[in-house]
């Protein structure tokens, strides 16, 4: 599940949001009247090792999150606590979407196989509502992450 981990955790995020708003950044630590090289890094270090964040450093991680278009877990949550939520999202899940699998037909253009590659489902763990993708093919789950409604914000 680390793909899990580095799409759907601020400590697999944070390089990427951070380097691809670094304008922003740059311009939000000197509004603050701080380094921007040496804030960034201490960010990037204290985030991906969950050391505690400065006042001014939770405000801009937040700031980055709000820009984000992924949803992430918790920062609070530990690794294991991620992948016991989504074991127990897993165990009460439904279904509430499908890929199908390409068609196939034969050569009297019947269909042989109309099967679904994946489906989406929605469950609970750890208070949070969860949804992932299960690949049927692989017997995995593709990608999981909390889901929040608009309303959450």
């Amino acid at each position: 599940m680390d793909h899990i981990m580095n799409n759907h955790t601020l400590a697999g995020r944070i390089g990427d949001l951070i380097a691809s708003k670094t304008s922003s950044f740059d311009w939000k630590a000197k509004e603050l009247g701080l380094n921007p090289s040496k804030l960034r890094e201490s960010t990037l270090d204290k985030v991906k090792t969950g050391a505690s964040l400065t006042r001014v450093e939770e405000e801009i991680v937040d700031h980055f999150v709000k820009l984000d278009e992924k949803n992430h877990f918790p920062r609070r949550m530990s690794r294991q606590q991620i992948y016991k939520a989504i074991k127990e999202a897993y165990i009460d899940a439904l279904k509430i979407d499908a890929r199908k699998n390409p068609t196939i037909r034969d050569v009297n253009n019947a269909i042989s196989q109309n099967s679904y590659a994946s489906a989406m489902y929605s469950g609970t763990g750890a208070d949070l509502t969860i949804h992932f993708w299960y690949n049927f093919t692989d017997a995995i789950i593709e990608t999981a992450y909390p889901w929040f409604s608009k309303k959450d914000f």
